[in-house]
């Protein structure tokens, strides 16, 4: 039979094991919307980012991927392409969690070449995250 104390010191490292494993996986507290991994590449498959890079060809489809912690299911973040520093596209995604990974692509069309730039922008227009990238040919 358990100790009173036994039975506590069991409760406090089921807690401690808990919050190690959040903070593992990268959840953080509802209402701190944070883009914890992002990049760019050529696909995405099963949820997850493929053939990462920074230069692609003319006429290429370009993922921007994101993991974000920190949401509550209906919460939106804002893709922004840019191309110049000019925008090019913008979308909305809504996440349906605490941690959420999202993306959107743009296809490269001829005339897309040089300096480009995505971010992911919070509600309030802040920037959660940039990726540069550059379209050659």
């Amino acid at each position: 039979m358990k100790t009173e104390e036994a039975r506590g010191f069991s409760r406090a490292m089921r807690a401690a094991a808990a919050w190690a494993l959040a903070a593992s996986i990268g959840l953080v507290l509802a209402g701190q919307l944070s883009v914890v991994e992002h990049g760019v590449g050529r696909d995405v498959v099963d949820r997850e980012l493929v053939d990462q890079a920074t230069e692609f060809e003319p006429g290429a489809k370009v993922w921007f991927w994101n993991r974000v912690t920190g949401a509550t299911r209906g919460d939106r973040i804002r893709h922004v392409w840019l191309h110049g520093g000019e925008e090019a596209l913008s979308l909305e995604l809504e996440l349906g969690g605490p941690v959420w990974r999202t993306w959107s692509n743009k296809t490269l069309h001829p005339g897309s070449e040089g300096d480009w730039a995505v971010e992911a922008r919070g509600p309030d227009g802040s920037v959660l995250a940039r990726q540069e990238f550059r379209c050659g040919s």
